[in-house]
Formats: structure tokens, sequence, C-alpha cells
């Protein structure tokens, strides 16, 4: 009877002893090892807008362009997926209900209203209230940033597209008009 349970001692004693971690044996090398995780988290980046001006005059008026814009290049960093995927969406100040897909910038006798599109790559969305477009950071060189600026692929992998009309700019008074734009983008 008591070999039985020596002998039961003995096999509990082998098995809990391979669930363990077990410290090395003494010798002329020894080593040991360890189980190491690492978690990164989703995170997305935006980065190089600059401020944008625009002078409109007699020039553009006398012109037969139906719009004045600036195409600013910038960064959009996501480490999401391996293609780098992100929701944009684009924020100011609504013109009128907003359902036109219009901003505005307020001035002295009223507002001046703007049209903002993202393109990146192939893809181009006009970015109104309210609206939020899901894009990729690999879209526009076919290469997800592994920088949070782009520069090691050029530097932008975006462009904003900021318009304002002909007929939108003849039914503003004279003045200058200002606001906030806020490009927001998040993980998704």
């Amino acid at each position: 009877m008591i070999k039985k349970i020596l002998l039961g001692f003995a096999a509990t004693a082998l098995l809990a002893g391979a669930a363990q971690a077990q410290d090395s044996q003494y010798g002329a090398t020894s080593q040991d090892t360890f189980n190491l995780t690492a978690t990164v988290d989703p995170v997305v980046r935006v980065s190089g807008l600059t401020d944008l001006t625009f002078n409109i005059g007699a020039a553009f008026l006398n012109s037969s362009n139906p719009n004045i814009t600036q195409r600013p290049n910038y960064c959009v960093y996501s480490n999401v997926t391996s293609a780098g995927t992100y929701e944009l969406e684009v924020t100011g100040v609504a013109f009128g209900t907003g359902s036109d897909n219009r901003w505005k910038l307020s001035g002295p006798n009223g507002a001046l209203a703007y049209t903002v599109n993202n393109t990146a790559g192939a893809v181009s969305r006009q970015m109104g209230p309210n609206d939020s477009f899901a894009f990729t950071a690999d879209a526009k060189t076919g290469t997800r940033p592994n920088t949070g600026d782009c520069s090691d692929i050029g530097g932008s992998n975006n462009q904003l597209i900021v318009a304002f009309s002909r007929a939108d700019i003849l039914a503003a008074s004279a003045g200058t008009y200002t606001g906030v734009v806020t490009v927001i983008a998040k993980a998704i």
C-alpha cells in the first residue's frame, strides 16, 4: 500500500514539474527561457497640414475656371492593418443646412461657402458635414508608411482639394473670411 502511495506521489510530482518553468542546471554553460508578449495598440496620426490663404481677385473672375482651388498634400499614418485602414472626417462650420456638402468661412457681411475633397490614391471623396469615409494609408504608393510623417514614402499619402466656386465668390461681399478646418483620422 505504501509503494502505491509513493508511486502516485512521484507521478504527481513529475507532472507538476513539467507544467512549471524550470531553472537551468549548473554546468560549463547554462540557459533558461521565458515567454515574451508585446501588444501594439492601433493608432493613427495626421501630419503635414499647413494654413491656406486664397487671394481671390479679378484674375480668377476674368478666367474661365469655375473654381479656385488649392491642393495641399499631407500624411495619414495608420497601423490598423497591413494596408493602414482609417476613417477620415472633416469638420468646420456647415454652410446652410449642410445637406449640400459645403462649409463656410465667416466674413464681414455673412459667409463664403467652400468645399473640401480628400484624395488618397484613386479614391476621392467630397468631405461634407456628417461625412466619414474609409481610406487606406497604402492607396497612393501601394506601401503603408512606416513613419508618422510619411517620409519613407515620399512625404504624403493624401491630398485635400479646397475649392471656392465662382458663384459663391460673386455672391460674397468684399472682405476677409476666416475659419478653421479640422481633419480627423480614426482607427477602424
